[in-house]
């Protein structure tokens, strides 16, 4: 908001030159009057015409003298409104002159807006002896009674109460985010991976007949070491003598395991080589479907040229003396069908993260 300085010595001096115009204006009218009221009549029309004209120009003459005056009228009112009110702010400090503080901050806040000064300004004025008062309002002292930091110091304004601190908001919870369990490893399509091998590649590559590749232990060996990146090699010096088929979770069974083996049960996991009595093959799957656990296993069979599982897929691996299969069951079948006939599971576990 703007701040107007009113001066009443001003509002009352044009308030008297209101009414000196207004008392001109009323002259000017009776002058008109007067002047057309000894018109001479012509043809007994000049005359009351002038003398029309004149009165109603006296008329609008009046009217607007008398809003001159009411003008006037209000405007000095106002200025003795004012006057008044600074004479009660006079008044008032004087009766507080005798236990008035120099530095109460009310007190100069007040002496400096009816000077027109900071505070600091005021005070160096009094220190210098250059500001003078009437009445005694402010006491006569001596120079050396401010000390002489007191007039740089700004007279901060109290300070407001600091808002009350607002309660801290209570962050939403958040839902634990449950992480999805991790996919069982798959083996799927190792039996493509494997080479077709030759029958000197080892003294168990063929099978009965010299011109068929089909050896369950050769080829369950070969699908370790592919499935590992060729780490694990389980017909190198490291690990025990193979054996037959219906020998291998025996041999594998030490204490401590061949390196790269990691135990030897009854549970079926991808990547295993589950053994029987006379065969062994490779676990590439092990899933579950509709609430039932199949199993998918590849397998090579002792000189055989057909797969004795229904739904068994011959696997192409580029060399027609290969008879190589892949075969998915359910899991509970395929236990059933070797342990009906009395021929135990094992699965061999391998460590293919960190063989």
């Amino acid at each position: 908001m703007a701040k107007i300085l009113v001066n009443p010595a001003s509002l009352k001096s044009s308030a008297k030159q209101i009414s000196s115009v207004s008392t001109l204006i009323q002259k000017s009218g009776e002058t008109a009057w007067r002047s057309a009221s000894g018109a001479p009549s012509y043809d007994g029309q000049f005359g009351p015409k002038v003398r029309a004209i004149a009165q109603a120009a006296l008329a609008r003459a009046k009217k607007q003298s008398a809003s001159a005056k009411t003008l006037s009228s209000s405007l000095t009112k106002r200025a003795s409104a004012f006057e008044a009110a600074d004479a009660a702010a006079v008044k008032g400090l004087l009766k507080k002159a005798g236990t008035f503080n120099i530095y109460d901050p009310m007190y100069l806040r007040i002496l400096a807006k009816l000077l027109g000064l900071t505070i600091a300004q005021i005070l160096i004025l009094l220190k210098l002896g250059g500001l003078l008062l009437p009445i005694g309002l402010i006491p006569k002292l001596p120079w050396w009674f401010i000390p002489p930091w007191k007039p740089f110091l700004p007279l901060i304004p109290p300070k407001k109460p600091a808002p009350a601190p607002k309660p801290p908001v209570k962050p939403k919870p958040v839902p634990p985010v449950t992480p999805a369990p991790a996919k069982p490893k798959s083996f799927e399509k190792t039996a493509e991976k494997v080479p077709a091998g030759t029958m000197t590649a080892v003294n168990y590559r063929r099978g009965k007949s010299k011109n068929v590749k089909a050896n369950c232990t050769w080829y369950a060996a070969h699908a370790v070491e592919t499935a590992s990146g060729g780490k694990i090699k389980i017909d190198s010096e490291g690990y025990p003598k193979l054996g037959n088929a219906g020998d291998w979770a025996k041999n594998f069974s030490t204490n401590p395991p061949p390196p790269g083996v990691t135990g030897v049960d009854k549970n079926a996991t991808a990547g295993s080589v589950f053994c029987v009595s006379g065969h062994v093959g490779f676990v590439e799957n092990v899933y579950v479907k509709d609430g039932e656990t199949y199993i998918t296993w590849s397998e090579e069979g002792w000189g055989r040229d057909s797969c004795p599982w229904s739904g068994g897929v011959r696997v192409d691996v580029g060399d027609d003396s290969v008879y190589r299969y892949r075969i998915t069951k359910k899991l509970s079948d395929f236990t059933d069908y070797y342990e009906g006939k009395g021929k135990e599971i094992k699965y061999i576990h391998f460590n293919y993260e960190n063989p």
